[in-house]
């Protein structure tokens, strides 16, 4: 069984924003960001390197959305069309986004049984 992986471009971009966070948010001591993000110092170790195939796994993105507040979407470069157009109604239908709407600002479970900070 094939594991899915992320776009190259994704997994760039989230190497990139974990590259900033460890630079302005903890002085660039990968250690630090490593315990404050919950990740091993290894695995965020190989995050950080240019040539990084594996990309992030979902715990390391829900660990930079609780560290960042920003939402999955943007952390992977994602924008979101103004219309959706609900699969339900196979085109029939289309939902306005909301722009409006507040985003979610409750934590997220990072770890079984542990809310975000």
């Amino acid at each position: 069984m094939s594991k899915r992986r992320l776009p190259h471009e994704m997994s760039k971009r989230v190497g990139d924003l974990i590259r900033s966070i460890v630079e302005n948010d903890f002085g660039g001591l990968q250690n630090k960001a490593a315990e404050a993000l919950d990740l091993s110092p290894a695995h965020l170790s190989l995050l950080l390197q240019e040539c990084n195939t594996r990309g992030p796994g979902i715990a390391t993105l829900l660990a930079i959305h609780d560290h960042t507040g920003l939402s999955i979407d943007e952390i992977l470069g994602l924008e979101l069309p103004s219309q959706v157009v609900c699969p339900k109604c196979a085109g029939r239908g289309v939902v306005e986004r909301d722009a409006a709407k507040p985003r979610r600002t409750q934590s997220v479970p990072t770890r079984l049984g542990r809310k975000g900070a």
